[in-house]
Parts: structure tokens; C-alpha cells; sequence
């Protein structure tokens, strides 16, 4: 893509990604409670074909933020199932990462399941990395919250995996 078009699509689209960000990160509890994690997934699908076209670490570093901060709010929810979403959001970010180390030139790959004949587009992380996720977990404590137990009583390998 040209460089000039590149620059006028990031003006664009940069701001329609934090407001789209900054709407779901300042939902109320009671209105986390009404959004559907299928709704909230198809957005996401959205807001990262703006990241494909957007093309920039700015861009990445701001959807994968965003992922690991939505992730925090639905864990830290009072309401047991967005808690579990919460959950399955840090997993995926942390498949993202997992991801990278083999589809590093790739922003999603597709995997086919021949039993269902379905297809499903998986994210691969761009800005994300092990360091990133390790600090998000330390920082916000969701090991010792999960575990119900500090880290430093936990064995080494079960922090590491």
C-alpha cells in the first residue's frame, strides 16, 4: 500500500479504534452484564481487520492492550461468567503469543477441522509478547486470585506454563 495512503487510513481509522476501545473499557458492571461475548468477539473480528488495513505497531500495540485490558474488567466483574470470559480472553492472548512463535509473518491463519468441516481464523500476536503477559498477570495478580494462593508459594513450573 502506498505510504501516503497508509498515513491518511491511520488518521482515519486510529480514532474509530480508541473510541470503539474506550466504549466497551467504560462499560458499567450492569452494562458488561448485557454484552454478549459472541457480540464482543464479532467486534473484535472488526476492529482487527481496521488493524490489518491501519498496518502498524501503534495499531498493534493498542488492539493487544485493549484485549488484556477488557480481559481485566470482565475477570474483576462480580458475575460468574464474565469472570470465566475473562478468563478465556487472557487464554486467547496468551494463544496469540504462543501463535507467534510459528506463524511470526502471519496476523491470522486459518485452521479446518475435517470432522465439522468448519474454519475458524485464529489472531496471531504482533506487539504481545511472553514478557507482556507476565507482567499483566503479576501486575493485576490473577495467578495468586485463581490459585487462591501467592506466587511465591506456587511450584515454578505452574507460574511458567
Amino acid at each position: 500500500m502506498n505510504p501516503v495512503l497508509i498515513q491518511e487510513v491511520q488518521m482515519t481509522y486510529y480514532p474509530v479504534l480508541d473510541c470503539a476501545f474506550d466504549l466497551f473499557n467504560n462499560l458499567t458492571e450492569e452494562e458488561l452484564k448485557q454484552v454478549r461475548k459472541e457480540d464482543f468477539e464479532e467486534t473484535l473480528k472488526h476492529l482487527e481487520y481496521l488493524m490489518r488495513v491501519c498496518q502498524g505497531p501503534p495499531a498493534y500495540e493498542k488492539s493487544e492492550r485493549f484485549i488484556l485490558t477488557f480481559a481485566l474488567k470482565c475477570y474483576k466483574c462480580s458475575n460468574l461468567e464474565k469472570r470465566m470470559h475473562g478468563l478465556s480472553y487472557i487464554e486467547e492472548a496468551i494463544q496469540m503469543v504462543a501463535r507467534r512463535k510459528t506463524h511470526m509473518s502471519w496476523d491470522h491463519y486459518e485452521s479446518t477441522s475435517s470432522a465439522t468441516s468448519t474454519s475458524r481464523s485464529y489472531s496471531v500476536a504482533k506487539w504481545l509478547e511472553p514478557k507482556h503477559i507476565i507482567d499483566f498477570l503479576h501486575e493485576h495478580q490473577i495467578l495468586e486470585s485463581v490459585f487462591q494462593a501467592k506466587i511465591a508459594d506456587m511450584h515454578p513450573e505452574l507460574v511458567r506454563r
